[in-house]
């Protein structure tokens, strides 16, 4: 679309959907800039202090020193929403690991890295 320089609209029976060529121009621009894009995982000891289970949200304090701040970020699409209440009710507040899934991209114009969080499990202390 982007090199045709073609806009583009979507009519369903509920949704009319357009995107103009300018718009297209500027998603293709930024997934252009992307350079790099690294998938890690891993477990991490912390106080589990809440989920959300409709937007599918979480935060975690990091027991180890080497991570300054909460981390937030999504839940993973493989959890399903009767064990987030779970989460909520059993390690609320308490020490625990949780798994995740670590999303970096870095951009090329700037090497700025953007991280993301994804929760992929959480399991007791002991």
């Amino acid at each position: 679309l982007s090199k045709n320089k073609a806009s583009i609209s979507i009519k369903g029976k509920n949704i009319n959907l357009s995107i103009d060529k300018d718009s297209i121009q500027k998603i293709n621009e930024h997934i252009e800039t992307i350079k790099e894009i690294n998938i890690s995982t891993q477990k991490i000891k912390g106080i589990f202090k809440g989920a959300m289970a409709l937007k599918k949200k979480f935060d975690f304090i990091p027991i180890d020193q080497s991570y300054t701040n909460v981390i937030s970020g999504k839940i993973a699409d493989s959890i399903e929403e009767q064990f987030i209440s779970e989460m909520n009710t059993e390690y609320m507040d308490k020490t625990c690991y949780a798994e995740f899934k670590i999303v970096k991209t870095i951009k090329t114009n700037s090497s700025r890295s953007n991280i993301k969080w994804i929760l992929e499990n959480i399991y007791p202390e002991n």
